[in-house]
């Protein structure tokens, strides 16, 4: 199953961002897009490739997008 992430990059590999953005990639993970001010890589994997990813050196963390459900107040 495909989930949307952000993995979060060290501050120590912030000036390397990019190759470590390319490494996520090459492990399976679809980049959207990069936050380089605040070290972070927006994109989905796969639920089991997260162990893979969050092993990469300078990936400090790998955040799974937690769904919202609100559910709608019914007017009788």
């Amino acid at each position: 199953m495909r989930i949307n992430v952000a993995i979060a990059v060290a501050e120590e590999a912030r000036d390397r961002i990019y190759e470590v953005a390319q490494v996520c990639r090459a492990l399976g993970f679809a980049h959207n897009s990069t936050l380089p001010d605040i070290g972070v890589l927006i994109g989905s994997a796969e639920v089991e490739d997260l162990p893979m990813l969050r092993a990469i050196p300078g990936v400090l963390a790998v955040e799974m997008e937690r769904a919202l459900h609100i559910a709608a107040k019914r007017e009788h």
